[in-house]
């Protein structure tokens, strides 16, 4: 009995220690920066916040939902460690699936109608099999995403261009 208390204090103590020592801070923060919808300034500015965190807190602990929400067009992210002070984040895009013009501006949306925003660095190898669609007014969006009718319709249609 007394060797399990011994071995869950020694277990307790390493855990306080990876999650409060100060040698454990992050330094520095790297990202693949080849995303198409992502503002890359925006998200380095929500990022920055994780400096001289603790980095095992950051990787285990953190919740990665306010991302979801600031950024839509990230379909997931994950957080590795590399070393002890450098925090690698794991970006993956939502792909675009329609074009929308609406009211004289060009919206990418995906498959579940989140708008994606429009990166210079586009090229036609990565939207040739893009859907266009024009005549969408800013009624068929709510917030960043477009109306779940409207994007059911819109499946609707690019299905019966995609037997043709």
């Amino acid at each position: 009995m007394k060797t399990l208390s011994f071995i869950c204090i020694i277990i307790l103590t390493i855990l306080i220690g990876l999650f409060s020592l100060p040698v454990f801070r992050i330094q520095e923060i790297v990202f693949d920066e080849k995303t198409l919808y992502l503002n890359k300034s925006k998200f380095l500015k929500t990022i920055s916040q994780y400096k001289e965190k603790n980095i095992f807190k950051t990787v285990l602990l953190t919740n990665k939902d306010i991302f979801f929400k600031t950024f839509p067009e990230i379909k997931s992210i994950e957080f590795k460690r590399k070393g002890l002070h450098t925090l690698n984040v794991i970006i993956s895009e939502r792909k675009a699936w329609i074009s929308c013009i609406i009211d004289g501006e060009s919206f990418f949306i995906d498959k579940n109608g989140v708008i994606l925003k429009q990166n210079e660095y586009l090229t036609e190898i990565e939207t040739e099999n893009v859907f266009i669609v024009k005549g969408l007014s800013r009624s068929d969006i709510n917030e960043n995403k477009i109306k779940s009718n409207t994007l059911k319709q819109l499946s609707l249609l690019k299905k019966r261009f995609d037997i043709h």
